[in-house]
């Protein structure tokens, strides 16, 4: 308790009576958390004085009650100073002064402000994580959040369970004040589209178009007629999924000479795929079928399905979202001389 009084008189003397002015006093401090508070520990080590000296530590806030008064007699590595103090006392104003000499009063409770788009704090010289106040704009949620100002690596930007706070995580302890922005993107429904593949094969046809169709003249005019004529030419390749989907905004086929990969895809990556866009299938279970024809000559350069050629197949769905569900068949087909 005399050590208590003792050291208010001396603050008091530091504030009321000492001149202020720049001396060789080096005022050193670190703050960290508490572990497991939101108190803080601060560190403070004062070098530029006599060994055996009697050095006085005052904190105060800025309508002058004290936060913290300490005295210490140096030693040869200075005087140094310890105490816990609230998160609200970082950046409160210090004077260290010492008997016979000039009062310091350039020091704080140092800490780091973050400025953030909803405001600002100021946290410990060694913290490496913060909590910041963000509401997401309607029908949006975090991106990322990226130092703009001053010098950080941001590790990590997550949600707490406390709406309207973020926690960001930096790559180590800042060396400055830094500012923050936060980016949002859309926020996307769970997809409900599926696609799924029934089944896949390719052929190769045997038969040729004769002018007749079980011996009776082809009706030019019959559409039957003509995608008999068609199906049956010698040598045309035959590809053909039998697919089925469910809430789509479109569906069909992709088709390619390399694996497809099944997963959603943005809408950017789907247009460098080689799709078919479905027409009708059934109101009921949504199975549909689609059919390539390749009446090309072998070899052609037009060709699309070429024979003896392992062609992927996947059918796809459009969710909602602006994605596409793509579901891959499990193995390859091969248009071929269909057996006798």
């Amino acid at each position: 308790m005399a050590k208590k009084i003792i050291a208010l008189v001396a603050a008091i003397a530091l504030v009321v009576c000492f001149a202020v002015s720049a001396s060789a006093i080096n005022i050193a401090t670190t703050t960290q958390y508490v572990s497991g508070t939101s108190d803080i520990k601060v560190n403070v080590t004062v070098t530029g004085i006599d060994t055996d000296d009697n050095v006085t530590y005052y904190a105060y806030d800025e309508d002058y009650n004290p936060v913290h008064i300490d005295q210490a007699k140096a030693t040869a590595q200075g005087a140094t100073f310890q105490f816990n103090t609230l998160e609200t006392n970082l950046g409160s104003n210090v004077i260290v002064g010492y008997t016979g000499g000039e009062a310091d009063d350039t020091a704080t409770i140092k800490g780091y402000t973050v400025t953030y788009p909803n405001g600002s704090k100021v946290i410990p010289t060694e913290a490496t994580t913060v909590t910041i106040s963000y509401t997401p704009t309607a029908g949006k949620v975090l991106d990322e959040v990226t130092v703009t100002a001053g010098t950080a690596t941001v590790l990590s930007a997550t949600p707490t369970a406390n709406a309207g706070e973020v926690s960001v995580t930096f790559a180590s302890a800042l060396t400055g004040n830094v500012t923050l922005a936060v980016t949002e993107k859309i926020v996307k429904e769970a997809a409900t589209a599926t696609a799924e593949v029934i089944d896949a094969a390719a052929i190769v046809a045997t038969d040729k178009i004769d002018g007749t169709v079980n011996g009776d003249e082809r009706n030019p005019d019959d559409h039957e007629d003509t995608i008999a004529a068609n199906a049956n030419k010698a040598g045309d390749r035959k590809l053909t999924v039998i697919g089925k989907v469910a809430s789509a905004q479109a569906y069909g086929i992709v088709v390619s000479e390399a694996a497809i990969t099944s997963g959603a895809v943005s809408a950017e990556d789907f247009a460098t795929m080689t799709s078919y866009a479905g027409v009708t299938k059934d109101a009921t279970t949504g199975v549909f079928a689609i059919q390539l024809i390749d009446t090309s000559d072998a070899g052609s350069a037009e060709s699309f399905v070429k024979a003896d050629t392992n062609y992927y197949t996947a059918v796809y769905a459009l969710d909602a979202n602006g994605d596409y569900i793509i579901t891959a068949h499990a193995t390859a087909v091969k248009a071929t001389v269909a057996a006798n």
